[in-house]
């Protein structure tokens, strides 16, 4: 993979285990060395984010409702609509 210097990117197997399950950012962490900050951005340049809800790495796309709204949590910290 290119990359430019001073960018840190996750490579494929990196961003699996991330998304995989909730260990994967130390997986990840301790495999790279890196900070939590240059994690969020490495997940970030791959369109991968936290939800603030439950803290899980998920793609960006399922930070957005089904009505295309981007609200920054996933489906499983949305609120029901026309619930609290």
């Amino acid at each position: 993979m290119k990359t430019t210097p001073g960018i840190h990117r996750l490579t494929a197997d990196q961003q699996d285990l991330l998304l995989s399950y909730q260990d994967g950012e130390f997986g990840v962490r301790r495999e790279t060395g890196w900070s939590l900050d240059q994690l969020t951005e490495a997940a970030l340049y791959d369109n991968i984010e936290r939800c603030p809800g439950c803290r899980i790495w998920c793609e960006s796309s399922d930070l957005v409702d089904d009505d295309g709204t981007i609200d920054g949590f996933c489906c499983n910290c949305r609120p029901a609509e026309g619930g609290e």
